[in-house]
């Protein structure tokens, strides 16, 4: 079987300038904010309280600018009524108790302590 090219078209891929712009282009997609029911927003309390009493390290899950953000820190306190807690993150820090997507609790963080003697031993 011969073919014959006679009558064909042959594809030739044409390339604007404009569209060579947009293969250089990067699209970032948004996350968006989940919906946190009241059952994960008692487990969130419980959680924040549990680090306050026992002084525990807590990492937390937010939403921030369109994207998610962890930080492990420490609870100083919290603010039902205007809806923030405050975290220690360089400086006291108050975060949205709504912005918050999840909580972690960690092991109580074990400072290095250097012992000094002095004398004989």
């Amino acid at each position: 079987m011969k073919i014959s090219q006679k009558n064909t078209m042959k594809w030739v891929s044409l390339m604007l300038p404009e569209s060579g712009e947009l293969t250089n282009t990067t699209f970032i997609n948004e996350a968006e904010k989940p919906v946190i029911d009241d059952r994960q927003l008692k487990e969130f309390d419980r959680k924040l309280k549990r680090a306050i009493m026992k002084g525990l390290d807590i990492e937390i899950t937010y939403y921030i600018d369109q994207s998610f953000k962890t930080v492990q820190t420490q609870v100083k306190s919290i603010n039902t009524e205007k809806g923030f807690i405050y975290i220690v993150h360089g400086d006291q820090t108050k975060m949205p108790i709504t912005n918050i997507i999840s909580i972690e609790l960690k092991n109580k963080s074990v400072k290095d302590t250097t012992t000094i003697y002095r004398g004989a031993m």
